[in-house]
């Protein structure tokens, strides 16, 4: 690859970030969920503290403003 470029976007994560916001918090929670089982059978975390996560995540999200970077690299073969 020549002439790359790389350009980094900070998307918001949460309802303070509109639509695109409500889209990633979304999809971060579908993951956090996804990987419950192994939260319990890997790393002995409890339903409880799992249970206990989610919401105070969500909290956090929405009181620091969480971003999260993406970058996109462009180049010419």
């Amino acid at each position: 690859m020549r002439h790359c470029q790389t350009t980094p976007f900070d998307l918001p994560v949460g309802k303070w970030g509109g639509r695109l916001g409500l889209l990633l918090q979304r999809d971060f929670q579908a993951i956090y969920e996804s990987l419950r089982p192994r939260y319990q059978a890997q790393l002995g975390i409890s339903e409880a503290i799992i249970e206990e996560t989610l919401p105070s995540m969500l909290a956090e999200w929405e009181q620091m403003h969480t971003q999260f970077r993406f970058y996109v690299v462009t180049g010419q073969p």
